[in-house]
């Protein structure tokens, strides 16, 4: 029943976050908000409290956070056009990087309060990627791949395992009796 609430909540944040209306490039360079957006339920709040393990004012900033790097996000991705390669927060959402394959763009990136990240391939390139490999067809592997084996190795003869442990000789019965 918990994984059913996390899924819930998380669909929840993901309809909010989608749902909010993005500020203007001006208000990302706004410090957090100290109250909640009347946008978010308290259900998805408390569910973040619970899940993520942090305060209810930590909440509120990541939210507020996530939206103003929403914003900042839409605005890079216009004005940096092609050379576009993506956007993250980090682990605690307080830092937006910015992706560029140029780098003269980085002095624009950083202008709007984001970490640039110079890469080798724009995000248009790494969807046309992402498209060609989701195209491919499933093949299933039939055969091991070279250089692989489907059996336990064997032993070699010195060291196999002996079916019973080894008797201990003793002279026969008449040569003991013959003394």
């Amino acid at each position: 029943m918990s994984s059913k609430r996390c899924a819930l909540a998380g669909g929840i944040i993901l309809a909010v976050s989608l749902a909010t209306p993005l500020s203007s490039a001006a208000a990302a360079a706004e410090p957090a908000p100290q109250s909640a957006s009347p946008s978010v339920p308290p259900a998805v709040i408390d569910a973040m409290e619970r899940d993520l393990g942090l305060s209810e004012a930590q909440v509120v900033t990541r939210l507020a956070n996530e939206e103003r790097a929403a914003a900042t996000e839409t605005a890079l991705s216009s004005q940096l056009g092609g050379s576009f390669g993506g956007a993250w927060l980090n682990a605690d959402a307080t830092k937006l990087n910015v992706a560029t394959t140029d780098a003269a763009a980085a002095s624009a990136i950083s202008a709007r309060g984001a970490q640039p990240v110079v890469v080798q391939r724009s995000l248009a390139d790494l969807d046309a990627v992402k498209q060609k490999l989701d195209q491919a067809p499933a093949r299933p592997r039939t055969t091991p791949p070279s250089g692989t084996s489907t059996s336990p190795p064997t032993p070699s003869p010195s060291r196999r395992p002996r079916s019973r442990p080894p008797r201990r000789w003793s002279p026969p019965p008449a040569w003991t009796a013959a003394r």
